[in-house]
């Protein structure tokens, strides 16, 4: 039987990497799939104990329908 240690110094080490590259400002879901800035979500790891990257948020910009009388206020 294989015996997995949990090693906490490498994944906080992967969570301040994660916290550089992504900025701690960065929008994540968390683990009940809300909406939250980086730094106040949870640390997940998977079933071999590393760390995984929470999914980024990446809001929708709507657009606008633009045509040739657009600018005269038609649409």
């Amino acid at each position: 039987m294989k015996v997995i240690q949990i090693n906490n110094l490498e994944m906080i080490h992967c969570r301040k990497n994660d916290l550089i590259e992504r900025g701690k400002y960065c929008l994540v879901f968390n683990y009940w799939g809300q909406i939250v800035e980086l730094n106040n979500c949870e640390i997940w790891y998977n079933n071999k104990w590393k760390y995984v990257k929470p999914k980024s948020f990446i809001p929708k910009i709507k657009k606008t329908k633009s045509s040739f009388f657009g600018f005269l206020g038609f649409n």
